[in-house]
């Protein structure tokens, strides 16, 4: 089974993510509008954390319960307002670890709330209150508005009425900074071998 990257990674495949994490036999529930404001939320932490990146594609649209990712709602509106079955044989490991820990943050931090909670919650926040309804919520608002809660993380500060993002429980986050600070030096190495290549092959 293959490992997806940030270029392939769907928001279908976030949801079943998501859903993959629900334990039904201690009373876990995932209703298609809590998927939704989940599916919100990890978008809008990777943007925050990954300098704007999009964690999938696809657009968070402001409609009247909330974020909205239409194709997402579109698979899982026959449940209506009842629990979405997990999937079945689910690899977790085909999601790179950089975006699994963001997710298993917001499973932990967001998911412990129902659905009507949540969707109070975005209403308060200013991506959803700022957006026209049915109109695409812009990612540069995203980005700014859950750079504050990731900013208030890092000074240790509380953000009234909304879960601690856990900022330092993080260890893949900085993979991707790493490996392009060494992008200079892989180039160097490559001009390298290929000079030596060249000079054996004349």
């Amino acid at each position: 089974c293959r490992v997806m990257t940030g270029e392939t990674l769907k928001a279908h495949d976030v949801a079943d993510y998501l859903l993959s994490k629900v334990n039904l036999r201690i009373g876990d529930v995932m209703t298609p509008l809590a998927i939704q404001k989940l599916l919100y939320y990890a978008q809008g932490f990777h943007l925050a954390m990954h300098g704007g990146e999009a964690l999938f594609p696809e657009n968070v649209v402001a409609w009247t319960h909330g974020p909205v990712v239409i194709a997402v709602w579109s698979r899982f509106k026959k449940y209506e307002w009842r629990p979405i079955d997990p999937p079945d044989m689910y690899r977790a490991d085909t999601i790179p670890p950089e975006q699994r820990e963001i997710l298993d943050a917001v499973y932990v931090n967001y998911g412990q709330f129902g659905a009507g909670k949540l969707e109070s919650m975005t209403h308060e926040e200013p991506p959803w209150k700022n957006t026209p309804q049915n109109r695409v919520i812009p990612q540069t608002s995203l980005r700014e508005y859950f750079s504050t809660l990731v900013e208030a993380a890092r000074n240790g500060e509380e953000v009234p009425d909304r879960p601690p993002w856990p900022i330092n429980s993080f260890r893949f986050q900085g993979r991707k900074a790493i490996s392009a600070s060494m992008a200079p030096y892989r180039e160097r190495l490559r001009a390298a071998h290929a000079a030596r290549a060249a000079r054996v092959d004349a």
